[in-house]
């Protein structure tokens, strides 16, 4: 490399070599890491094969150019990233074209409600252990609520972005049933 130029980017999927599987074939859940040894520089790159524009020309189609910030994950099929370096003078390095081909994997992000209701059930038994007093006030307030519960949104669900405060109805059912089982009186609420 010549004094004052800027090095081509490199596109590296982070995961660990899998013996038998090339090294461009990836999932969806694979992040990509771009970056250059050039320091300083920004990196600009695309998805669709075309050349990473820093400036886009008027009434030229969609703009396909992103500024790269952190490792990416890949949309599923034969994908054709193509990268460019550039320091902060405007001097821009060679672009770089590495070709993937992405499969599906399903997110590990997977929950039950019921696992819910068990940790709440779990909650809520760790709580009584230590403040017995509180748990009928508690009870009776859960027991207040009858009915259906209106939140913000049509058909019971939060709004994009909105968090709901209210509890759905089969948790607070669980959460009857497991302060029904735990409730002692205390002795100064008794005439409650």
């Amino acid at each position: 490399m010549t004094a004052g130029s800027v090095s081509v980017p490199q596109v590296i999927p982070l995961r660990i070599p899998l013996p038998g599987k090339a090294k461009h074939r990836i999932d969806t859940s694979t992040r990509v890491e771009i970056k250059s040894d050039t320091p300083e520089v920004s990196i600009y790159y695309t998805l669709d094969g075309s050349k990473p524009e820093l400036f886009r020309k008027p009434g030229y189609g969609e703009h396909n150019t992103f500024k790269y910030k952190s490792p990416i994950t890949l949309p599923v099929g034969k994908i054709m990233v193509k990268a460019l370096a550039v320091t902060k003078d405007c001097r821009e390095s060679a672009v770089v074209t590495k070709v993937f081909l992405v499969e599906y994997k399903q997110p590990n992000i997977l929950f039950s409600i019921e696992d819910d209701d068990k940790k709440i059930l779990k909650d809520v038994t760790t709580q009584a252990s230590f403040s017995n007093c509180n748990l009928l006030s508690e009870y009776r307030k859960l027991n207040s609520l009858q009915g259906p519960q209106l939140l913000s949104s049509p058909l019971g669900t939060a709004g994009y972005g909105e968090e709901s405060s209210v509890l759905p109805m089969e948790s607070l059912q669980a959460r009857k049933r497991a302060w029904g089982k735990t409730v002692q009186v205390c002795p100064e609420k008794r005439k409650m």
